[in-house]
């Protein structure tokens, strides 16, 4: 008996592999279920594609030649600001702080 969320293995398992999947991704939301949300970029007002969940929620959206994912527990898309950061050393280091 497979776990939940455990894929069969081997190459018996291959027609068990293509019902796990297909019971996996029924249950995935399909691309209504996305809507439109704004959330500050560098101070402005950026439109995301934004999922909410169970516990959480996830926003996505293309920038120039970048793709910017943000994923969320607590904190509410509208509370956000997002800030681009070139030189990561310092945060990474902990010799600056994140709040900055």
């Amino acid at each position: 008996m497979l776990a939940e969320n455990e894929a069969p293995a081997g190459k018996e398992g291959t027609a068990e592999l293509a019902r796990w999947t297909e019971d996996l991704l029924a249950g995935a939301p399909g691309p209504e279920a996305w809507r439109d949300t704004s959330i500050k970029l560098g101070g402005e007002q950026v439109q995301f594609r934004h999922l909410t969940g169970q516990y959480g929620w996830t926003a996505f959206r293309e920038l120039a030649s970048m793709w910017i994912y943000v994923e969320s527990l607590r904190v509410a898309p509208s509370e956000l600001c997002l800030t681009r950061r070139r030189d990561l050393a310092p945060y990474i280091e902990g010799t600056k702080s994140l709040e900055t």
